[in-house]
């Protein structure tokens, strides 16, 4: 029995030690230590205070989060609400900026009203454009005003002046002696200085391409000049050869000729074999003044057609 009544003893020995763990448990959130979030709770009955007349102690626990100061006064949480509302009340002004839209689409509205004048500008000066264009190369003026650079014009050439002698031949320009009618039966008889001079004024190269008239003047006559022949080389029956102001020989003796001091020759018949051994002649026949031009170089100048060759035998000039 002592071992049953011990045993019982225990038990309820064990059962009041876990009902006063219990309760000290509990009450130990009450107990907080100085300091923590329940040392800074007041009891309900304490009034509050007033905001003006916080201590310097006091106003340092107010960074505290868990202050529930704030919370517990409904009158702190209703004039928090209402300053921003009474800030935004005038901030929200819905008639003065449905007042100012109006206002600001204006000039936009009007934008373009302003350009229309412009762009029938425009179309009515862009007819005009062609007309000026157009007018421009009828004034030489304004083109050589245009092009500095070019090359000027040459004026035209004056006409040869001619004095007859009383032996029936003629003076040209004061510096050439012509003799004959320019018919077949009495040919004009020209020097080759009447032809070279030819060079003073013609050169293609500088752009004056224009024959004076003293040469033009025999163009289509019949003519008598005599000079140096040469024929092809490598022709056995020739009936071309070339008239020459000097000697050349086609390769390597003499002068070669320009073409102000030489004819090209077109004989009425094929030379014969004294003709042929010949170097120098007498020419007769009708005179072409016909520049062949290679761009602007001058190649050949005067030519002869059904024209026959005069020599002496053993090549003496006739």
């Amino acid at each position: 029995m002592r071992v049953f009544w011990a045993i019982i003893g225990l038990l309820l020995i064990g059962a009041v030690a876990t009902l006063l763990w219990t309760d000290r448990g509990v009450s130990s959130p009450k107990s907080m230590p100085t300091g923590g979030p329940a040392a800074t709770t007041r009891p309900p009955n304490e009034p509050l205070p007033e905001p003006g007349e916080r201590s310097p102690g006091k106003e340092t626990l107010a960074p505290v989060k868990p202050d529930p100061a704030p919370d517990s006064n409904p009158e702190a949480k209703a004039e928090t609400k209402s300053e921003p509302n009474a800030e935004s009340k005038p901030a929200e002004p819905t008639p003065a900026t449905a007042e100012v839209k109006p206002v600001e689409t204006k000039p936009t509205e009007t934008r373009p009203s302003e350009t229309k004048p412009a762009e029938t500008k425009l179309a009515e000066a862009r007819p005009e454009e062609p007309s000026v264009l157009e007018n421009k190369p009828a004034d030489p003026a304004a083109d050589k005003q245009e092009n500095p650079l070019a090359a000027p014009e040459a004026a035209p050439l004056p006409a040869a002046k001619v004095e007859k002698k009383d032996d029936g031949s003629m003076l040209i320009d004061g510096r050439f002696t012509i003799k004959g009618a320019g018919t077949q039966e009495n040919p004009y008889v020209l020097p080759w200085e009447l032809l070279t001079s030819a060079e003073e004024v013609y050169k293609p190269q500088q752009g004056k391409k224009e024959l004076p008239g003293r040469i033009m003047m025999f163009d289509g006559k019949f003519v008598r000049i005599a000079g140096y022949v040469a024929y092809p080389m490598f022709v056995e029956q020739p009936r071309e050869l070339l008239s020459m102001l000097n000697q050349w020989d086609g390769c390597c003796i003499g002068i070669p000729p320009t073409p102000y001091d030489a004819i090209e020759v077109k004989l009425a018949k094929v030379a014969t074999a004294n003709e042929r051994l010949a170097t120098y002649g007498t020419i007769e026949g009708k005179l072409g003044v016909k520049p062949y031009l290679a761009g602007d170089w001058l190649v050949g100048l005067y030519l002869m057609e059904d024209a026959k060759l005069s020599v002496k035998e053993y090549n003496v000039g006739s």
